[in-house]
């Protein structure tokens, strides 16, 4: 059972939740936020997993690994300390699609079969800082 001791907190996820904890609330006219507190990684139990950890929803906590310090870094994946002393790292789902486009799809591109159906049909844009793709016909 979780206490209500939170200001906010999300819907569970693989046994996770983010947390919301001393922060104070503020009214803008109709709409209110919270200002400050201390953001964490609880999991079902209430048992605090990291301190600090904002919320960012390009986490993928279905794809969390929890290891001692003899670990190898992956490009495609966020580390955190945990309070337990073992890192956990996660899949960011925009470290996971700039990887693979630099790494397989530009690779790919290079194949004169698909770059020519790319160059005759279409106009391609760049991808955004938000990941999103534009395309124009031309």
């Amino acid at each position: 059972v979780i206490p209500p001791i939170y200001n906010d907190i999300s819907s569970v996820h693989n046994g996770m939740m983010f947390t919301l904890q001393g922060a104070l609330r503020r009214k803008n006219g109709e709409h209110s936020f919270f200002i400050g507190g201390l953001e964490a990684l609880i999991d079902t139990k209430n048992n605090i997993l990291i301190e600090n950890f904002t919320f960012n929803e390009d986490i993928n906590l279905y794809s969390v690994v929890i290891e001692d310090t003899n670990y190898s870094i992956s490009p495609i994946r966020d580390y955190f300390q945990g309070k337990n002393g073992k890192t956990y790292s996660f899949i960011n789902y925009k470290k996971e699609f700039r990887y693979w486009f630099e790494s397989v799809f530009k690779k790919e591109l290079e194949n004169k079969k698909i770059k020519n159906i790319f160059l005759t049909k279409f106009l391609i844009g760049m991808i955004s800082m938000d990941g999103f793709w534009f395309q124009k016909k031309i």
